[in-house]
């Protein structure tokens, strides 16, 4: 014969109990992806790790060979009478590189002209002891935890 029915309430409460675990597996895994939250989470439980990393990685990128600015021009070549009678023949010829001074700052009063370039020296040391003091505050609040 056939089984009996069961009570429509029981079967509503099961569907409804299965419904919020399934919503609840699906907020785990949209979190368990999420990597902005991750990354945060990590540079808070390991910020020496970080900053460690970071330092590392500004001295090896700093210590990259800088690209060398080549400037080539067309010259023409001398006339030769044996080649191109009446005519002009155009060679490349490189251009010395230019000093290493010049080279690092082409246009020296236009580069510090600008009000920004006149107050960053003001500022500088400012913002360096203001982040300063918060590395070595949140450092020192870590050790203290542990």
């Amino acid at each position: 014969m056939a089984e009996p029915v069961e009570n429509k309430g029981e079967l509503t409460e099961k569907l409804e109990a299965d419904r919020q675990k399934m919503a609840v597996q699906a907020i785990e895994l949209h979190q368990s992806f999420n990597v902005s939250r991750w990354l945060r989470a990590s540079v808070q439980k390991y910020p020496s790790g970080w900053i460690l990393g970071a330092v590392i990685t500004g001295f090896l990128v700093s210590r990259l060979p800088r690209r060398e600015k080549r400037v080539y021009l067309w010259v023409p070549a001398p006339d030769d009478s044996r080649r191109n009678r009446g005519q002009a023949s155009t060679r490349r010829k490189r251009i010395k590189k230019l000093p290493e001074e010049e080279r690092k700052y082409p246009d020296k009063d236009q580069r510090d002209s600008g009000f920004p370039h006149r107050l960053w020296p003001v500022i500088k040391p400012i913002v360096s002891a203001y982040l300063a003091r918060v590395i070595y505050n949140r450092l020192r609040g870590r050790r203290a935890a542990v």
